[in-house]
């Protein structure tokens, strides 16, 4: 019986056929560099160096996977900010306590801070076990406001609120969950709004992801499209 030798997958990353092994081998640097640069926090969550490093591999994993070579950007810029987010999804659930349910988040969109269970259950119109429940998701870190300063473009101030909108009766937005959406949806959109998030403005970000400023702003406009869809 003959037997059929496997070939390794490959894919072209920076104009290199590579299997996911030797992207592994030939960015293992980058990931512990980026490991390394939270281990103090992770120390602090109580997590071992090895599980964040362990996490950053899963990151990379991801960017080998979902790299588009034809979108426009090197590799390691997207691998970066994959690796990044793995370990830091690692460090920040380990620090989050109880895990909440899609409807109980997106209820505590609705809510104010100051709100308690009883109020929240009079708003919402829901029971007082949910309404705990909503109070505790919304006094959890991770809730990013639409009013926070993001970075200064050009002329003033600009928010998430300038860049993506909002239902009309939300106050806050799970910046999280929209872009796990966004990178299914392109990996560059990801990558924007993450950058976006880190202070960059659009002739900063057009360098890091390999495009013009007018490219990232018509992506921007493709990105608010695109959460309308979601909304």
């Amino acid at each position: 019986m003959s037997m059929v030798l496997e070939i390794p997958f490959t894919k072209n990353i920076d104009e290199e056929l590579l299997t996911i092994d030797a992207v592994a081998i030939k960015y293992k640097s980058l990931v512990h560099s980026i490991a390394g640069k939270h281990k103090k926090r992770a120390k602090q969550a109580g997590i071992d160096y090895e599980d964040i490093a362990s996490e950053g591999n899963i990151g990379l994993i991801k960017a080998y996977k979902g790299f588009k070579s034809e979108l426009g950007f090197k590799f390691m810029t997207y691998a970066y900010s994959m690796i990044e987010g793995e370990v830091k999804r690692r460090i920040r659930d380990s620090n989050s306590g109880a895990k909440f349910s899609r409807r109980i988040k997106e209820l505590a969109v609705l809510v104010e801070i100051e709100d308690n269970p009883h109020e929240i259950a009079i708003k919402l119109n829901i029971n007082i076990l949910d309404a705990q429940e909503v109070w505790a998701c919304k006094h959890q870190s991770g809730t990013i406001s639409i009013d926070v300063t993001l970075n200064q473009n050009e002329d003033k101030d600009m928010t998430m609120q300038d860049y993506i909108p909002f239902h009309d009766d939300f106050t806050s937005v799970f910046v999280n969950e929209f872009i796990k959406e966004l990178e299914e949806e392109n990996p560059r959109f990801s990558l924007i709004v993450q950058l976006l998030l880190e202070g960059k403005n659009q002739a900063e970000i057009g360098k890091i992801v390999g495009v013009s400023q007018v490219q990232v702003s018509r992506n921007i406009n493709k990105i608010r499209d695109f959460y309308r869809g979601c909304c």
